[in-house]
């Protein structure tokens, strides 16, 4: 049985009741209870999967690097029907972050497969995700494998979060949303905003010339008369003293 768009937005069960008929008469032999997930993905800015500090509504400073958070919905056991696609869709901002298609993935619940492996919150499931990415239109989707995705026992739940590594190239206000999928139906999640102020202008330089040191005529000429004078008067003064001495001699 397919889910359906209205109950993979709202989330919900249905019944699904057999019926024999024997000689006319119909009897209900079975009723089965599904669980239909309410898809929910939820998006965050964070420096990376060790961090629990929300980015969201910050700022983030030219050339650093950090991380969309982006999170899947939570897949509830004794589900409609066999899982068989968890799909991340980011459609980022190329003209102000650079992906170089480093991610990572991990579980968010414990899990099962139907070969025993057993998964943990936490663990890292990168290696069952493959990813397509449009550097031009800034575009990446993350897959899941479909046959890992249909080994997960229906008696178990399954969540999955994803980490895109982004680097700040452009300043400005800065929004992403992203869309998941799961079994063909579409959610959108909510939009995360960042902040990156302009670099301040390193001013240029400009070499100052060197002045030429131009000879002060006045200055000196003062000088040398001011020199002049004191000389003349000094001379002058030796003369009428030597008169003097001659005089009372």
């Amino acid at each position: 049985m397919t889910v359906k768009k209205e109950l993979g937005q709202t989330g919900g069960k249905y019944e699904n009741t057999a019926y024999q008929v024997d000689f006319g008469m119909a009897y209900v032999t079975e009723t089965a209870v599904n669980n239909v997930p309410k898809i929910e993905p939820k998006k965050d800015v964070v420096i990376d999967h060790l961090s629990k500090e929300s980015l969201d509504g910050k700022e983030v400073k030219m050339n650093q690097t950090f991380n969309y958070k982006l999170v899947g919905s939570l897949v509830p056991k004794d589900r409609s029907e066999q899982l068989f696609e968890y799909k991340f869709s980011d459609d980022y901002d190329e003209t102000h972050d650079e992906y170089q298609g480093v991610y990572q993935v991990f579980a968010t619940v414990d899990f099962e497969t139907s070969d025993g492996q057993k998964f943990k919150a936490g663990d890292e499931l990168t290696k069952f995700t493959s990813q397509v990415v449009d550097k031009a239109k800034g575009k990446v989707d993350i897959s899941f494998d479909g046959a890992f995705l249909k080994s997960i026992l229906e008696t178990s739940e399954f969540q999955a979060e994803v980490y895109l590594q982004m680097t700040r190239i452009q300043s400005g206000a800065v929004e992403n949303t992203y869309y998941h999928t799961v079994n063909g139906v579409e959610v959108v999640s909510n939009t995360v905003v960042t902040q990156t102020p302009e670099e301040p202008k390193t001013p240029e330089e400009h070499p100052q010339q060197p002045e030429r040191s131009l000879p002060s005529t006045g200055e000196q000429a003062s000088a040398e008369l001011l020199l002049a004078g004191l000389t003349m008067g000094s001379l002058a003064t030796g003369l009428l003293y030597s008169k003097r001495k001659k005089k009372e001699a």
